[in-house]
Order: structure tokens, then C-alpha cells, then sequence
């Protein structure tokens, strides 16, 4: 018997001619007026069944997708990591248990990579760890805790949500998520900010601005000195809060680590940097219009390094280093390559994601690595031997 097909991946509305979402989204609008861009962003990305990511069935990441990432690129980078983590352990004394979060894992193949790599690394570090997915998408879910059932693995676990755990000691690993958390466009027109809404017409989805009422967002303006010039407009996310809160009281001490394209907000505000991060991305193409087939294709903006290490002070926590990919992980390159034969196809395939992985002109010099410390866990600032100063930056 044939298991029964998937869903189609944009479902059209009865006129055949518009999306579902898209329908949703302006029957939204007109019943309430122009949609701030974070709620259109929100819809777009994560609406329950027509969301860009709300579908285990869609292919997003790798060469048939619509972007790479760091765990598409090939397992070095979970290897990488699980020598920082590996460390990080050590040095607080190798507890029998140490969980590791992280939300947002899309295939879960990060994690997978993570234990297979800890079991040669050390087997009483690949014994104690104990793997928590955090995935509200329910399909998503389901397609997680069906493909870890199939491994050998028996603590991969998968949560909704980090709001219900508790645990003495860990750490949060939390890869390209922070880009993808809706923000708020703005704009600099006539001496005065304006808020960047979507709304609709005859023609489809289309801009409107018009003066700040969203709460919070103006306190959240960035200072600039001096103003900018008419036409300039940027991002701001509400969301840093709301999403690093529930991470922050899941351990009791521990470490969280994020991985994002991003800038300190002295770059990220920049006046050279006029037309803001915003980019939407098809069929590895950056596509033009971010209003355009919402929920076909994906919106990302920079995270704004310093805003989300302020935000984990005034939880309580301390940043420990601020750094490039390229620099980060070049730290663990000889644990990387030891014991592999340089004649091997391993050692060339492990050669080439480590160059895709830390050179400039790749991924090492869009990424950045964030630190920061709960509680009473001793740091391990092993990866920031090449630039202990980063956090100054911020």
C-alpha cells in the first residue's frame, strides 16, 4: 500500500488563483488595515499550515532547496561544534547529564551529527548528553520524532516549546534562528520615523507607511547621529525577548550559543547601510520582493548581535565572546583532521567543508558566533584565543 501523498505545498484559494495564505493574509487587511511587517512576516514564515516552514514535506535547505547552511554543507560542522561543547563539558567538571536545546532544527540533522561525533570524541561526553529538538510546528514535530526513531539514539527528544523544561546544566545551541524571527521595518522621511506596513490592492500585496503606533517600537528605535537621509530604512525585531526568555530559565547553568549572520548595532545601523538586511531567498536566488507569494519563499533579516547580547544581560546572563565563524572554528581544525589519512576521500571531503565553513568569501565571514553564561558555569573561552576582544565590538 502507498503511504498517501503530501499536501500541496501552496494550496490555492477557491479562485485558484491565490494562495491560501495569501487569501488569509488579505481578508486580514481588509478587515483591519495594513498589516505591520512583522505580523506579514510572521504569517508568511510560520502560519500552521501555509507557512514557509510549517511543512515537513517542502525542501528549504541544501543544493535542491533554497539556501545552504552550515549542517547542509556536511557533518564537519557538527563535529566542530561538538568539540566546542565537548569542552565546554570538561571544564565543568563532565556531569553524567548535559542537555543540549535547540530550537529550531529543522531536519534534526545538526543533532544526529552532534552524537556521532561525540562518540569518538568521548564516549562518557556522547553518554551524557541528552538531546532536546524545540519545534512548535506540529507536522514538523511528528517527521522529527519519527526520523530519531529510526537511529540507535534513545535521548533524542522533541518538545514544542522550552517553556516546561528545567534542567541543572546544559547548553542552548541555537543556529541560524535569530535571522528568522519577524521584525518591523522602518523608514526616515521629513525629520520623522515611519513604520513600513503591507496592504493590498487590485494588483496584490503593496507597501504603506505611516507614523509609528506599534508598542514598543519606538522605544526600540536605534540613535543615530547624524540623522539619516530621507529614503533610509532598516529593521527592527520585538522578538529577541519573547524568544531568549524561555531558553534562559531552561538551565540552571550552562551555556547559549548562537550562530547567525548578523552585526553589532554600530554596523547593522550604519548609514552606508541604507536599504537595511531584509532578503528573501528562492532556488538559492535572492528574489526582490518580500511581499511577493508569501509563504513560497524565505524572509531573513540580520540579527543585531548587540541587541540580543543586551537582551541576555537584563535576563541575567553574561556574554562571554563575540567572534567570526571563520575565527571560531579554526580554533578545533587539528582536533578536526586528527587521525584522518590525507589520502582518504574523507579527509578531501572534510577539507572542503571546513574551507566552505571558515573562509571569508563563504560562510566564515558572514557568521558570527555569540556566547553567553548562566549561572555558576565555569567558561571555557577556548574559541576566542584568536580574538579575545570581540565582545568590545558590542
Amino acid at each position: 500500500m502507498n503511504d498517501p501523498a503530501p499536501p500541496p505545498i501552496y494550496p490555492s484559494s477557491e479562485d485558484g488563483a491565490t494562495s491560501l495564505l495569501a487569501s488569509h493574509l488579505q481578508s486580514r487587511i481588509q478587515q483591519h488595515g495594513p498589516l505591520s511587517f512583522a505580523d506579514f512576516m510572521a504569517e508568511a514564515l510560520y502560519h500552521p499550515e501555509w507557512g514557509y516552514y510549517s511543512s515537513p514535506h517542502r525542501t528549504r535547505v541544501g543544493t535542491k532547496g533554497d539556501f545552504i547552511t552550515s549542517v547542509s554543507v556536511g557533518n564537519s560542522f557538527g563535529r566542530l561544534l561538538a568539540l566546542r561543547l565537548h569542552a565546554f563539558w570538561a571544564a565543568n567538571a563532565s556531569p553524567p547529564e548535559f542537555h543540549l536545546l535547540e530550537p529550531g532544527p529543522e531536519s534534526g540533522q545538526l543533532a544526529l551529527d552532534i552524537f556521532s561525533a561525540a562518540k569518538t570524541i568521548d564516549p562518557a561526553f556522547h553518554a551524557a548528553i541528552h538531546y532536546h529538538a524545540l519545534e512548535p510546528m506540529t507536522a514538523k514535530r511528528e517527521a522529527l520524532q519519527s526520523r530519531f526513531a529510526q537511529t540507535d539514539e534513545t535521548r533524542l527528544l522533541v518538545h514544542p516549546s522550552a517553556n516546561d523544561l528545567h534542567f541543572p546544566f546544559g547548553a542552548v545551541l541555537a543556529n541560524e534562528i535569530i535571522d528568522a524571527l519577524p521584525v518591523h521595518l522602518i523608514e526616515w522621511q521629513q525629520d520623522q520615523w515611519l513604520e513600513r506596513r503591507v496592504t493590498c490592492d487590485d494588483t496584490g500585496f503593496t507597501w504603506s507607511t505611516s507614523p509609528i503606533s506599534t508598542p514598543g517600537l519606538r522605544e526600540a528605535l536605534p540613535e543615530f547621529q547624524p540623522t539619516p537621509d530621507d529614503g533610509y530604512f532598516t529593521e527592527i525585531s520585538l522578538e529577541y525577548h519573547n524568544f531568549f526568555a524561555p531558553l534562559s530559565t531552561a538551565l540552571h547553568s550552562g551555556l547559549l550559543l548562537f550562530i547567525d549572520y548578523g552585526h553589532a548595532e554600530a554596523d547593522y545601523y550604519s548609514s552606508t547601510r541604507s536599504t537595511g538586511t531584509l532578503q528573501t531567498f528562492s532556488q538559492h536566488k535572492a528574489t526582490d520582493n518580500p511581499l511577493a507569494s508569501p509563504g513560497s519563499q524565505d524572509l531573513t533579516a540580520h540579527a543585531n548581535f548587540t541587541r540580543l547580547a543586551d537582551t541576555g544581560r537584563a535576563l541575567g546572563l553574561t556574554p562571554t565572546g563575540f567572534i567570526r565563524q571563520e575565527r571560531y572554528l579554526t580554533v578545533f581544525a587539528e582536533a578536526l583532521f586528527e587521525g584522518l589519512d590525507p589520502k582518504s576521500e574523507e579527509f578531501t571531503s572534510t577539507v572542503r567543508q571546513f574551507r566552505t565553513l571558515t573562509h571569508p568569501s563563504m560562510l566564515g565571514g558572514s557568521f558570527h558566533m555569540l556566547e553567553l553564561l548562566k549561572g555558576d558555569a565555569t567558561p571555557c573561552l577556548k574559541p576566542f584565543q584568536f580574538d579575545p576582544k570581540g565582545l568590545e565590538l558590542l
